[in-house]
């Protein structure tokens, strides 16, 4: 696990954004296209509009969230209608974005994951009080999706298990704030314990207060 700190939330962004693009171009070397498995919610979208103006083949780029709730797809709280919105010059060069149902029939592994987290220490949408947390952490398991409910979210939601995000050549985790840091630090008994800790991809961390 290697972590770095940007001093600015805005530099963090940007380096992330670089990382994808670098992973991505480095995936289509020796495929014919690349998947990006990509976070929800309000952190990733500054790294998301700067990887949109980032010069690489976007044709053969599919990008699968990681989560989605499920609601009408036109419905703002969409983590697809966000990811069509920050990622729009990537679509104008004709990126495809894909429901998580998708996410089976796309290029595995994935050249990378982008993930947050929550200060309740969850990721996608593997929250603490899931009844599915066991099976949802579990690398040796056969599914690849959950849907779960959660006192977090008045709707129900669809998640990639970690065992589908950690199919990925390497695994990104975007973070911003103290609180965040520390659960960094000592993520003991919560979800995100299950991602840091794990043996299979390798995990960059990036954090900014």
């Amino acid at each position: 696990m290697k972590l770095f700190k940007a001093t600015r939330r805005e530099a963090a962004s940007q380096k992330a954004a670089s990382s994808i693009a670098d992973a991505i171009q480095a995936s289509l070397e020796s495929t014919s296209r690349a998947t990006l498995i990509a976070s929800g919610g309000n952190t990733p979208a500054d790294c998301y509009r700067t990887l949109s103006h980032i010069d690489i083949p976007w044709d053969r780029v599919d990008v699968v969230p990681s989560d989605e709730r499920q609601v009408a797809l036109d419905d703002s709280q969409r983590n697809t209608k966000m990811l069509r919105e920050c990622l729009r010059q990537a679509l104008a060069e004709r990126c495809s974005i894909h429901e998580i149902d998708d996410y089976g029939a796309l290029t595995q592994p994935a050249a990378i994951t982008l993930l947050g987290m929550g200060e309740d220490g969850h990721f996608a949408s593997i929250f603490p009080d899931i009844s599915e947390l066991d099976c949802a952490v579990d690398l040796s398991g056969s599914s690849t999706t959950y849907e779960i409910g959660t006192s977090a979210s008045p709707v129900r939601r669809k998640t990639l298990s970690l065992r589908a995000l950690c199919n990925s050549q390497k695994i990104l985790l975007l973070a911003f704030g103290e609180a965040k840091l520390n659960l960094i630090n000592q993520p003991t008994g919560l979800p995100i314990e299950h991602l840091l800790n794990q043996s299979v991809t390798p995990v960059e961390i990036i954090w900014s207060p």
